[in-house]
C-alpha cells in the first residue's frame, strides 16, 4: 500500500517577484531582501493553517535557512512543529498579484520517512485549472512521483523515483498551442497530459505544504516564466560542456567546463544518484555500471549543465 507524500504549490505566474533585480526569481538570498527566519511576512510570502493548527499559533518551523542550498546560501525549509498535532496541515504560500499563462521551475530536497507527507498543487483562477503532484511512498520504503489527472479523474503513479536528502528540479510547463501540460523532474518528462481548460493556465499562487508528521523539506531556486519572459535559470550563463564519446562502453571524457565546479553526479533515469564525481575529475569510467541512460549533472557558479549519457 503507498502513502501519498505530497508537495502543494498553488501558482499565479506574473512578472512581479520579491527581488527587483530578478523580478522571475526567488532563491531566498539578502540581496533580494530576504532574512533568516520565519518566512511568515518575508516578500509575498504567508503561512497558512487549517482550522485545528490555527489555536496553536504562529508555526515556528517554516523558515528561511542557511542550513542547506541548491544555489547560493539560503533556502525555504519546511519542517515539522512539535507543538502541532501530527497530521494538521501547513503551508507557505507565495501571493502573486497577477495572474498570467507561466511555466514554473523550483528545486525540492525532501526527507522520506514511513510518515512523510508532502504535496504540489498548482492552482489556477480558473476552476479545476490547476495542476496537483504528489510524491508516493510504498511499503518498501520507495518514492514514487505520482501526478493527478483531473480528466480521468484519477492519480497517475510514474516511474520516476525519489531519494531521500536530495536535490530535485521540477518543472511544470505548460503548452498553449497544444493544451498540454508535462512535467519533470531533473529534465525528465515524468508525465504529460491534457490542460482542463483549453488556452488557459493562468496561476495565482504557489503553496508548500506537509502534514506535519515527521517532515522535512527544503525548497530553493523559484523561477517562474512565459513564452516572452525566460526564468534566470536560462538568463544565466549556462555551462557549456563537451561530454563524449557519447554512446560509450567505457570512459567519457569531459572537457570546456565553464565555472568554478561545485559539483558533478550521475544518475539513473528514475532520479537516484548512482555516484559523485570528484569535482576535479574529467574522465568517468562507466564500465562498472549496467547498460542504459544516464543523467550526468554538472553545477558551476555560472549555471547547471545535464546530459544524458548511453552506457552500451
Amino acid at each position: 500500500m503507498k502513502k501519498s507524500i505530497t508537495l502543494l504549490s498553488c501558482l499565479s505566474l506574473s512578472i512581479f517577484a520579491f527581488s527587483q533585480k530578478q523580478p522571475n526569481y526567488i532563491s531566498f538570498e539578502p540581496t533580494e531582501g530576504y532574512r533568516l527566519g520565519n518566512i511568515d511576512g518575508q516578500g509575498n510570502w504567508t503561512v497558512a493553517f487549517n482550522q485545528v493548527s490555527e489555536v496553536y499559533g504562529a508555526v515556528k518551523t517554516h523558515v528561511v535557512t542557511n542550513e542547506f542550498a541548491n544555489d547560493g546560501n539560503h533556502s525555504l525549509l519546511i519542517a515539522q512543529d512539535h507543538d502541532i498535532p501530527p497530521y494538521n496541515s501547513q503551508t507557505a504560500e507565495y501571493n502573486l498579484p497577477s495572474a498570467q499563462d507561466k511555466d514554473i521551475e523550483f528545486y525540492i530536497r525532501p526527507f522520506f520517512d514511513v510518515n512523510s507527507e508532502y504535496v504540489i498543487d498548482t492552482e489556477g483562477i480558473e476552476e479545476f485549472s490547476g495542476e496537483y503532484i504528489s510524491f508516493n511512498k510504498d511499503a518498501n520504503g520507495i518514492a514514487y512521483v505520482s501526478v493527478f489527472d483531473r480528466l480521468l479523474p484519477k492519480f497517475i503513479t510514474t516511474d520516476f523515483i525519489l531519494s531521500s536528502d536530495t536535490w530535485y528540479k521540477v518543472n511544470i510547463n505548460y503548452n498553449k498551442a497544444e493544451n498540454k501540460v508535462e512535467y519533470k523532474f531533473d529534465d525528465v518528462v515524468v508525465y504529460t497530459k491534457t490542460a482542463v481548460k483549453s488556452g488557459k493556465m493562468d496561476y495565482k499562487k504557489i503553496k508548500f505544504s506537509h502534514n506535519n508528521n515527521g517532515t522535512k523539506m527544503y525548497i530553493d531556486d523559484l523561477s517562474f516564466k512565459n513564452d516572452l519572459v525566460l526564468s534566470v535559470s536560462e538568463t544565466r550563463n549556462k555551462t557549456k560542456v563537451a561530454v563524449y564519446p557519447n554512446p560509450t562502453s567505457d570512459i567519457i571524457t569531459i572537457q570546456n567546463i565553464e565555472g568554478e565546479v561545485q559539483q558533478i553526479t550521475l544518475g539513473n533515469i528514475n532520479g537516484q544518484t548512482v555516484r559523485h564525481i570528484k569535482t576535479t575529475d574529467r574522465k568517468i569510467d562507466l564500465r562498472g555500471l549496467p547498460n542504459g541512460t544516464y543523467l550526468l549533472k554538472i553545477k558551476t557558479d555560472r549555471g547547471f549543465f545535464t546530459e544524458k549519457i548511453l552506457k552500451k
